[in-house]
């Protein structure tokens, strides 16, 4: 190691512009363990080449074990990001956890972290650590942005209850009404697919709140009511779906069709 040091410090003082010499000079520096001299040498590194990876990921580790977070914090990140831009998934996912073990609520870290999630195919994980950041993002008032990443989320695992839920409270505290009442009723969907007939007539209390009228929503409150053995109810569901939808309305259809089938019509347009 004392003759690779005396090697590249000939190096430098033919041409101290290389920044790869000052990086691998400050790997000896380390591996003799004289760290502040180490440091030296991987910021001379990055001050020649801010991009270098190498020496942004050596710098950063060094300082996360010296417990400098934050001087760590801004390196390991960037040291992510550029093996995430060349390629390599799995060492960008150690260093974006490598910042959030620091900082657990670092939005880049946790933005890029779910990106390579993503990209591995690791959706559980991916659509959790959006979630995560979201709330972040709610907790902060930046509910465009919360929305956004929500429907990142639901975009990669349409089966999300969580993302999806919290999607529909967004957009209801952002005033979006159409799309919170279709969110709701997707949150009833998925509570369905599990059998959890209760929670899914609640989903679809909620949309019906926003919008009496919706037919969609009137055709689901049936089918959950029905689900559920509370029949007259179910009806006057089914027929306030009938009455309020179009004529060609699938919904009027389907409303018309169940009426049929409990003998409360003999008729309807769909025949």
């Amino acid at each position: 190691l004392s003759n690779a040091i005396s090697f590249y410090q000939k190096a430098i003082s033919l041409d101290p512009g290389l920044a790869v010499v000052h990086n691998d000079l400050g790997v000896v520096y380390e591996r003799q363990g004289q760290l502040p001299m180490a440091l030296r040498a991987y910021e001379r590194a990055l001050s020649l080449d801010p991009n270098y990876l190498e020496a942004s990921a050596n710098l950063g580790s060094l300082h996360k074990r010296l417990g400098y977070w934050t001087e760590a914090l801004p390196r390991l990140l960037k040291a992510a990001v550029l093996l995430e831009q060349r390629g390599d998934l799995p060492a960008a996912k150690r260093f974006y956890l490598d910042v959030l073990d620091m900082e657990p609520n670092h939005f880049e870290g946790l933005g890029g972290l779910a990106g390579v999630y993503a990209r591995l195919g690791e959706r559980t994980q991916a659509v959790t650590t959006w979630v995560k950041l979201a709330l972040l993002y709610e907790q902060r008032g930046q509910l465009d942005a919360a929305k956004s990443v929500y429907e990142r989320a639901i975009a990669l695992e349409a089966g999300s209850v969580e993302a999806t839920t919290n999607l529909a409270l967004v957009c209801e505290r952002l005033g979006q009404r159409d799309q919170a009442v279709f969110s709701w009723n997707k949150v009833g969907g998925l509570y369905e697919q599990r059998g959890d007939f209760q929670t899914a007539r609640r989903s679809y209390e909620r949309a019906f709140g926003m919008s009496p009228n919706n037919a969609e929503t009137l055709a689901n409150l049936a089918v959950a009511s029905e689900r559920l053995g509370d029949h007259d109810q179910a009806i006057s569901y089914w027929l306030k779906c009938q009455q309020l939808s179009s004529p060609n309305d699938p919904w009027r259809l389907r409303a018309e069709e169940r009426l049929v089938e409990l003998g409360l019509i003999k008729t309807g347009s769909v025949y």
